[in-house]
């Protein structure tokens, strides 16, 4: 698909099943409700997006939507935007979890954030083989108000071999009131980096 617009907003979910998954300049969006539990599904053969973008955001204080993406053989971006946010009450954000043989990501930004009690979601690349980023974005962020307690998300890879090149895991912070405590960026991935008791790997 290509050139697309693909939106819930009754807080139902986008689920989509198949063998190869192909989607360039296209939105996936959803307005997660208070109290289902709303998600954007993928699971196919192949998974591919190219300049492309998937939204879940809460209709109203509720959790944000999560979005699932799995791949029997790969799963690639390529300035794609991957972003779940919720804001005030209790919920957390929404989680991003990708698996698939391969994942390689490029020129991508993915994103997790909330801005009210609840925490951020996890980013997790779950690879059997390999993961590759290369001029990425991937950020786990919290600005809470000052009567709030949110944490940031985790970020987490697994896979047998991590390659990665001029990425960054900035722009995570946790900000209460007027206070903001800025944790280290990351450039480089071994086998495990701890970051602010937050773990890679």
């Amino acid at each position: 698909m290509s050139d697309s617009l693909i939106q819930e907003g009754g807080g139902g979910s986008i689920i989509i099943r198949g063998g190869k998954f192909y989607a360039e300049n296209t939105q996936f969006r959803i307005d997660a409700s208070e109290d289902n539990n709303s998600l954007i599904d993928i699971d196919a053969e192949n998974i591919s997006m190219i300049n492309s973008r998937m939204n879940t955001m809460p209709a109203t204080t509720g959790k944000g939507g999560d979005i699932l993406l799995n791949a029997a053989e790969s799963v690639s971006f390529s300035e794609t935007h991957l972003y779940t946010y919720t804001e005030g009450g209790m919920k957390n954000a929404g989680n991003v979890h990708i698996g698939a043989d391969n994942i390689s990501v490029g020129k991508s930004f993915i994103n997790t954030f909330t801005s009210g009690m609840g925490n951020g979601g996890e980013i997790l690349f779950d690879a059997r083989n390999s993961v590759l980023c290369s001029d990425s974005n991937m950020n786990a962020d919290t600005q809470s108000k000052a009567q709030a307690a949110g944490n940031a998300g985790n970020i987490r890879i697994k896979a047998g071999n991590i390659s990665v090149k001029r990425f960054d895991s900035e722009q995570f912070y946790e900000q209460c009131g007027q206070r903001r405590k800025y944790h280290p960026r990351c450039r480089t991935i071994g086998a495990i980096v701890k970051i602010c008791d937050k773990f890679f790997g």
